[in-house]
């Protein structure tokens, strides 16, 4: 919310705050949408929020590259609703990429 507000206010400079404001929240939608799909999957390893945390850092580049686009898509009308079930079939896919094997073991 506040990294929203902040790049909100950032596009209200002229020129190049709209720029910058645009490509800022479209990252931050992006890093939020690749969380937020994936993020079932974390809860059933039996993942903490810290955990979920530390691996969103060491792999934020691969999941910006996920959420990017899964987010451009579901912000189209109509279109990015009926596509969700495929980004989660995505975020599946992920996980098994890039989640280490010892860690998908499920843990109570």
């Amino acid at each position: 919310v506040l990294g929203s507000l902040c790049f909100l206010l950032l596009g209200l400079v002229p020129v190049v705050g709209s720029i910058a404001g645009a490509i800022g929240q479209t990252w931050l939608t992006a890093r939020t949408v690749g969380w937020e799909l994936v993020d079932p999957y974390f809860d059933r390893l039996g993942m903490g929020w810290s955990e979920q945390r530390e691996f969103v850092r060491e792999h934020r580049r691969s999941l910006l590259g996920f959420g990017l686009p899964l987010s451009l898509i579901l912000a189209i009308p109509l279109v990015g609703p009926l596509l969700f079930g495929l980004a989660q079939a995505a975020a599946a896919v992920y996980v098994v990429r890039e989640v280490p094997p010892h860690a998908r073991e499920y843990r109570r």
